[in-house]
């Protein structure tokens, strides 16, 4: 997990980042959790060199899954689809 990456999360989170601990799985992206410096854990999917709109729409379908109340789904808290990050809580 590089600088760069950090500074994608801290913009989208409005937060300083204290850890960013890579986590392992993935076939497609890296996966990490960020602790933000209020304490705060964050779920970080990161897809370097995927389409655009692919974080875009996973990140559509979970809110629409969210929204539906049918099953839990981890909230959408950012996403940015140049550099292929999204957040989760």
């Amino acid at each position: 997990m590089n600088a760069a990456l950090r500074q994608v999360i801290e913009a989208l989170a409005d937060e300083a980042v204290r850890e960013l601990m890579p986590l392992g799985g993935g076939d497609i992206g890296q996966s990490a959790r960020a602790t933000l410096t209020s304490g705060a854990r964050l779920f970080v999917k990161h897809y370097p060199g995927a389409p655009a709109e692919a974080v875009g729409r996973e990140a559509e379908g979970l809110r629409w899954l969210e929204n539906t109340g049918t099953v839990p789904v981890a909230r959408v808290r950012g996403v940015d689809e140049v550099q292929g990050v999204l957040l989760l809580d």
